[in-house]
């Protein structure tokens, strides 16, 4: 027969035969309403003494307007600072230009962030990245597999109603390869500056590491984490003159010739 769904809650359906058998069988249906608006956090990989991007994305079906969620992070694991010692949380361009963020570290590895807009303006689209935290891993933290979590979410719609969707968890994973050994050798030389040119022109090595390439954590590998590691091997002196071959400065070069 058919079996109507009216509420979210759990019952047991038993069928009896009437031709005189009496054969019966049970099963229990759970309904549960689908969740439509609601937050995800995505996988991520960093290094020890590093930074790295964990973005956060929104499902919604509704229009929402403002949003707030406590970031649990493992020991050892912060949120990142920029130059004016503020907390590192990016909104992305689904948010209006009035949108702001305001976070407080809270302790034990929690922050509290609210999202707000003054115009009351939403974000736009119904699916992607919302925001990308950029995080700084101590350089004693051990290699291997933490978790993240997003909890006590609210979700504010254009209606001023309140949505409270599940927490969602994360996993971080911790390399100990150094910043700029792209090719986990152990060692940061001109071998390691040809594989993110390489990279970048999207002729990717084998053996290619994108978490030791990524030298300023931002999530894009391109030019500036050249330099970077060039800076790297210059703070060695003895490297200075064999990293400047012509060969290294015409690939350099070949990254900003126009298409």
């Amino acid at each position: 027969g058919l079996v109507t769904a009216v509420g979210n809650g759990t019952a047991t359906i038993t069928a009896t035969t009437n031709d005189g058998t009496n054969l019966t069988a049970t099963c229990e249906v759970t309904v549960e309403t689908p969740i439509s608006n609601y937050l995800t956090l995505t996988d991520v990989s960093g290094l020890i003494g590093a930074r790295c991007v964990l973005p956060i994305s929104m499902s919604n079906t509704e229009s929402i307007k403002g949003l707030q969620f406590d970031l649990r992070l493992p020991d050892g694991v912060t949120v990142a600072t920029n130059e004016y010692d503020e907390m590192m949380f990016t909104l992305t361009s689904r948010a209006h230009s009035s949108h702001t963020v305001s976070a407080n570290r809270l302790g034990n590895g929690d922050y509290r962030v609210v999202v707000s807009s003054l115009s009351a303006k939403t974000f736009s689209g119904t699916e992607g990245v919302i925001m990308n935290v950029t995080l700084s891993v101590d350089n004693k933290q051990v290699a291997g597999d933490y978790e993240v979590k997003l909890f006590s979410i609210v979700l504010n719609t254009a209606d001023n109603v309140s949505i409270k969707p599940n927490g969602v968890t994360a996993t971080l994973s911790l390399s100990d390869v150094a910043p700029g050994d792209v090719n986990g050798d152990g060692s940061i030389n001109v071998t390691d500056v040809g594989m993110v040119i390489d990279h970048i022109l999207e002729h990717t090595p084998a053996g290619f590491i994108a978490e030791a390439a990524d030298i300023n954590g931002d999530g894009d590998i391109n030019v500036s984490d050249v330099g970077l590691i060039i800076d790297i091997i210059l703070s060695d002196n003895s490297a200075r003159e064999v990293l400047m071959t012509e060969n290294v400065k015409k690939s350099v070069e070949e990254i900003h010739e126009p298409q």
